[in-house]
């Protein structure tokens, strides 16, 4: 027989935040959208440079 292994469960409080920070979301939105369209841009150099020789 196997034996029974005994496991503690520990409780960790969860803090929330009193309210969403706009700011903070619209920040995180802006970069996210920068990256997208930077990486667009790299890509695209990228197949044009490829196509080209």
């Amino acid at each position: 027989m196997k034996k029974k292994r005994s496991s503690r469960v520990q409780v960790i409080p969860i803090v929330r935040e009193e309210g969403i920070n706009v700011s903070k979301e619209i920040a995180k939105y802006l970069l996210d959208i920068s990256k997208l369209v930077i990486g667009g841009a790299v890509i695209t150099t990228a197949l044009n440079l490829i196509s080209k020789k």
